[in-house]
């Protein structure tokens, strides 16, 4: 288990939504071979998923999936994670100076199961709804071709 230091990171810090910030975690772009075991890619929807697992002094695990961003921002380095405050509140964050945190390569489903976005997450659960409720029809409409 590694100890970062945490950078909450807010709006006004640099140019995106809060929306954008509670969906990603800020690491230095040289975290994410460390994490992914492959060379960081340009392309936004090619950036891995990052699972966030905290312990706290009792002992009680949080984990959360954010996704990899990494951003120019001053104070962020190689031991140093920003996280959004909403992000931090969740995983029960109380000392922002040293906490102990496991970071592995995430879960697509996971991230967009568990998404910060209530809009995201229902999209994301009423398509796999519909995805069940599909194949269920189809099934229904193929038994009587085999009987």
């Amino acid at each position: 288990m590694k100890t970062y230091k945490i950078l909450p990171i807010k709006e006004i810090d640099f140019n995106r939504t809060e929306k954008e910030i509670n969906e990603s975690v800020y690491l230095h772009s040289s975290n994410y071979s460390k994490i992914f075991g492959t060379t960081l890619s340009n392309k936004l929807d090619k950036r891995g998923v990052v699972k966030i697992l905290y312990i706290d002094t009792n002992g009680e695990k949080n984990s959360i999936h954010r996704s990899f961003a990494s951003k120019g921002i001053k104070d962020l380095g190689n031991e140093t994670i920003g996280l959004s405050f909403s992000s931090c509140q969740y995983l029960g964050i109380e000392d922002f100076e040293s906490a102990n945190f496991t970071l592995n390569k995430g879960n697509k489903l996971l991230f967009y199961w568990n998404h910060p976005l209530h809009e995201v997450r229902i999209a994301f659960k009423l398509g796999i709804l519909s995805v069940f409720l599909g194949l269920i029809s189809i099934l229904i409409s193929i038994l009587p071709l085999l009987t």
